[in-house]
């Protein structure tokens, strides 16, 4: 999906309706981007990028100052996504994440980590 912090923006886009949009980017450290790059070269699509960083806030920050867009997972914006706008993508087959929680099977679980797991828990409902 697409976020950006300029709310007039409409709430689907086609992939090829991005290549006049100006983005802001994680940086090369983010499956993110490397996605993104192949989608762009698919589509023979090239938006020109602004900025990047390897911060995800920073990212929306400079999103909700209303700089551009950016190519982010929804889980990204799950929290702190106030003031942001998402953008699904119509015609491109979106890659899905899978996310495991792995930990030995004799591990103790202090305070901390059972904090953690609980909202692991919480949040994807397992």
């Amino acid at each position: 999906m697409f976020a950006t912090g300029d709310a007039t923006k409409p709430d689907s886009m086609y992939f090829d309706e991005i290549g006049a949009e100006e983005f802001v980017m994680l940086d090369e450290g983010f499956v993110h981007s490397r996605i993104f790059k192949r989608l762009t070269e698919a589509s023979d699509t090239h938006p020109k990028i602004l900025f990047q960083t390897s911060n995800p806030e920073t990212l929306k920050n400079v999103l909700r100052d209303g700089v551009g867009m950016s190519f982010i997972t929804a889980l990204a914006l799950t929290q702190n996504a106030t003031g942001l706008k998402q953008i699904d993508v119509l015609d491109v087959d979106m890659p899905t994440f899978d996310i495991y929680l792995l930990s030995r099977d004799r591990a103790e679980v202090g305070p901390m980590s059972q904090a953690i797991l609980r909202v692991i828990r919480d949040e994807w409902q397992c």
